[in-house]
């Protein structure tokens, strides 16, 4: 599940995503020894861009976060976006179940 505290709107500076790692409905044991985060997201076009991704807390609850930045295209397009966490944990390195979320457009014209 992606989250934002506030609506991600199109360009916005500051806006966590957080992706919940789950496997089983659960959590994996362990999650929080997990290492090498990162986010990779799917554009509405396609377009793909891959970040480096950190633990919205001690990594226990399974959340994993990215937060945009000034000049970032990650929430370059209003629709709905695709977003997978990579890691590595107990000899397992690869992704997590892609969760899809919603980018709206801004008020501004540019």
């Amino acid at each position: 599940m992606a989250q934002s505290k506030k609506e991600l709107r199109v360009g916005a500076v500051g806006a966590k995503v957080v992706v919940k790692v789950v496997e089983s409905g659960a959590v994996p044991s362990g999650f929080s020894g997990a290492t090498t985060l990162r986010m990779v997201f799917e554009a509405p076009s396609g377009k793909l861009f891959e970040r480096s991704a950190a633990f919205d807390s001690d990594g226990t609850d399974g959340k994993v976060k990215y937060t945009t930045t000034a000049g970032d295209e990650v929430l370059s397009e209003s629709g709905t976006w695709k977003a997978e966490v990579w890691f590595t944990l107990s000899g397992f390195t690869g992704p997590s179940e892609p969760v899809e979320f919603k980018v709206a457009d801004t008020l501004q014209t540019a």
